[in-house]
């Protein structure tokens, strides 16, 4: 609880007082807000009870939270007790300690920028752009294909000749690749491997598969991995997601790129010099 109040008078305190730090009134203006409380000559009104509920989710953004709702009256008391803390603290003249002054312009740095992202991302990165996206994305899968595979796989060509004029006599494929298992000098997965993209494979593999057709069979073949016989039962599309079970995943990517390219433009617009740093200070040079 302390420690909540501390952390929320440094901020308070950053956003509040400027640089100056001796300000005790927030000097925003409220018009058409509520008043809820007052403490000495600040106040505290409605809004700041409702913005504290939606900080520790408590409500969620739009959602009304009534004076006489219990965690109304929970907040206003944490808010009061903050605002105390504060008003002492400055009337210990606490703001001028170079600790103090230290802390409130990191914490005023984090808050201005963190601001300034929210504000960049907010025309960035929209529910239209997200399912932009999707379309886009969803255009690409759709280009496509997974087979479904049978794979047999032997060390030499000379079991896999034996293998294929079994299969030629009728043997049923995968009865005959699960007893040529253990065989598999590469630790392939054999027998029914189910629906599989290209890439999913190994390049020679997939080349072989995604050559033949529906329902056939290939010719024996070498990869580095042995003698293989593949059987491709049918093709697919793959399944579509829908939009709503991506929708998280999209909005991580889009903010992720979009700070990105922000930080990108910023570092290419910005004048930055990386000064070296001496191993000894000159004290420790000159202690020696």
């Amino acid at each position: 609880m302390i420690t909540l109040l501390l952390l929320s008078f440094c901020l308070a305190g950053c956003i509040n007082d400027g640089d100056s730090g001796s300000s005790k009134t927030d000097g925003i203006a409220r018009k058409g807000d509520v008043v809820a409380a007052k403490v000495g000559d600040t106040v505290i009104y409605k809004s700041d009870v409702l913005r504290a509920a939606q900080g520790q989710q408590l409500v969620k953004a739009g959602e009304a939270l009534t004076p006489n709702n219990d965690i109304f009256q929970s907040l206003l008391d944490e808010l009061i007790d903050q605002r105390l803390l504060k008003l002492a603290a400055l009337d210990a003249k606490v703001q001028n300690a170079p600790e103090v002054k230290r802390q409130l312009a990191e914490a005023r740095e984090r808050i201005l920028a963190t601001y300034f992202v929210e504000n960049h991302l907010r025309d960035k990165v929209t529910e239209e752009k997200l399912r932009e996206m999707y379309k886009a994305q969803s255009s690409l899968r759709q280009n496509g294909t997974e087979a479904k595979v049978r794979l047999m796989t032997v060390k030499t060509q000379a079991g896999i000749k034996t293998a294929a004029a079994k299969l030629a006599a009728g043997e049923d494929f995968l009865t005959l690749a699960h007893s040529l298992a253990a065989e598999s000098p590469s630790g392939l997965r054999t027998g029914d491997i189910g629906f599989v993209s290209r890439a999913m494979l190994p390049d020679e593999i997939g080349s072989v598969v995604f050559s033949t057709a529906a329902g056939a069979r290939s010719k024996p073949f070498e990869t580095q991995d042995g003698w293989h016989i593949v059987e491709v039962e049918s093709f697919r599309r793959p399944p579509e997601a829908s939009f709503e079970s991506m929708r998280a995943q999209l909005l991580r990517y889009k903010t992720y790129s979009e700070i990105q390219s922000l930080m990108t433009k910023l570092r290419d617009d910005g004048a930055i010099e990386i000064v070296p740093i001496p191993m000894k200070t000159p004290s420790e040079t000159k202690n020696e």
